[in-house]
């Protein structure tokens, strides 16, 4: 289905300004013979999105948003006061997340830590294995989502990939050597979905909560609808 947008709309997206934007620091040559929006059409959806939910404004209880910003613009050293009023962080190669002053991060999950009791810890001399890896949670977080409902909080996170280095850090070339391996890097990917709570203002997993749930590429699924038996 095609999107068409009025001459009108894109009128209002040039020179709509945003309150949350950010400032261009140069102009390309391309952009001296055809000038560019002043505002980007993200920003613009963005602030609306901020606006709409009046998102940070109360602090955050649970999350991070970020954006991506091309190298085209410039972070002011502080934004303007309002609900995102903080210093910029400045660039840095340092192993660990750098957040402005007065912001604070914990750890909520980790890789192989245990979803329910009857798993046991996570060892670091052996990283687990296949039994182990496939009740607790996979590695390389990538897309989340949180969901609520009352005062429970279920959070859903997309596997992607296992690190071998690091998953296999008990052999010494990183890679897997016995089936047990394969089968513990298997376990490794897929979806890690747990239940989470605050406890002293720092949240953490609840084990053996009816919610959590493993989905790895061993997990038995029942596929429906028009690709159901297809030859591919």
């Amino acid at each position: 289905m095609e999107h068409k947008r009025s001459k009108e709309s894109d009128q209002r997206m040039n020179t709509e300004k945003p309150k949350h934007s950010l400032q261009r620091s140069h102009q390309s040559d391309g952009e001296k013979d055809a000038p560019a929006a002043q505002f980007t059409e993200f920003e613009i959806l963005a602030d609306r999105a901020l606006e709409r939910r009046e998102f940070l404004g109360g602090g955050v209880a649970f999350g991070m948003a970020a954006f991506v910003v091309s190298s085209s613009y410039a972070i002011r050293s502080t934004l303007a006061a309002g609900r995102l009023d903080f210093h910029a962080v400045a660039a840095n190669s340092r192993d660990t997340v750098t957040l402005p002053k007065g912001y604070s991060w914990h750890v909520v999950a980790k890789w192989g830590e245990p979803m329910w009791s009857d798993v046991p810890d996570f060892d670091d001399a052996t990283r687990g294995t296949a039994a182990s890896q496939a009740r607790a949670f996979g590695d390389n977080n990538d897309g989340m989502a949180l969901f609520t409902q009352a005062d429970r909080h279920v959070l859903a996170v997309n596997n992607e990939y296992a690190n071998q280095s690091v998953i296999f850090g008990n052999r010494s070339d990183g890679k897997p050597k016995t089936k047990d391996d394969v089968h513990k890097g298997k376990a490794a990917h897929g979806v890690s979905i747990v239940e989470v709570a605050q406890k002293n203002g720092r949240w953490s997993i609840i084990k053996d909560s009816p919610f959590n749930r493993r989905i790895t590429p061993d997990t038995v699924m029942d596929i429906t609808g028009p690709a159901r038996g297809h030859a591919l």
